[in-house]
């Protein structure tokens, strides 16, 4: 970790690097921060608003809450998993902590959420939706918070697993898929029927997405038995992490 802290401005620039690789020759540029989760948006409440028709007032707000971070999330963990292999020269040629590499990718990944959020307030501005914006909203932070450090330490493990383990490449796309519909982003919690609700509530993201839903849709507080608990996850996960990829990538420049 010390090393890491020597190596900050390094770290920074990476992130930087990373996004401006992202949107280069794009002519909206950043704005795609804020387009994206918007179209996906207005394509996810076609289907399940008009098509399938759940009834969820607001819907388009509901959906949007929980496409934001999860976009974060999606994004985090395969360009995470995959910064080693996509900086194989520098790895080869320079003396530098490897774990800034997923970690600048997930700190990349965090910026464009704090971009994207400009979009939450695009919905609200032109729909005219009343989004009950008080106190409770401080409790983003921590949850925020704990949602990068849990990001970090499962893309610090992919990172280093995929070096010796291709397949995971391959694999993530389809993991992914399905963890969208076992988490709660495009139905609330309370539509799902009980005898399955334990189930999704095996899964770790179910918590921060219905606690992000509880805050800026119903304006409540999600109680601090889930900032703690998400808070201790999140540690555990991003030193579990941590030691994982030390021990994985130590001989990454040989293997990649």
């Amino acid at each position: 970790m010390t090393d890491v802290w020597r190596f900050r401005e390094t770290l920074l620039r990476l992130a930087m690097k990373e996004l401006a690789i992202r949107y280069r020759n794009s002519f909206l540029g950043f704005l795609w921060s804020m387009l994206n989760p918007l179209l996906l948006m207005l394509v996810y409440t076609t289907v399940f608003s008009t098509i399938m028709q759940i009834g969820i007032p607001r819907y388009p707000l509901f959906l949007l809450i929980g496409l934001l971070p999860w976009t974060f999330f999606s994004m985090a963990l395969p360009t995470g998993m995959q910064s080693l292999l996509a900086n194989a020269g520098l790895v080869k040629k320079v003396a530098f902590p490897k774990v800034l590499l997923p970690g600048a990718s997930v700190i990349a990944n965090l910026i464009n959420l704090f971009l994207s959020y400009g979009a939450f307030i695009v919905l609200v501005l032109v729909l005219q939706v009343k989004v009950p914006l008080g106190p409770q909203v401080l409790a983003m932070v921590p949850l925020l918070i704990s949602l990068f450090l849990w990001s970090c330490g499962l893309s610090f493990a992919l990172a280093g697993l995929v070096v010796h383990f291709r397949d995971l490449e391959h694999l993530i796309g389809v993991v992914l898929a399905a963890w969208f519909y076992l988490t709660p982003i495009v139905y609330p919690l309370h539509l799902v029927p009980v005898k399955y609700r334990g189930l999704l509530l095996l899964n770790p993201l179910t918590v921060w997405f219905h606690a992000f839903t509880a805050i800026l849709y119903w304006g409540r507080w999600p109680g601090s038995g889930v900032v703690w608990l998400t808070s201790a996850e999140s540690i555990v996960v991003f030193a579990l992490g941590w030691l994982l990829f030390n021990r994985l990538s130590r001989d990454a420049a040989e293997v990649i």
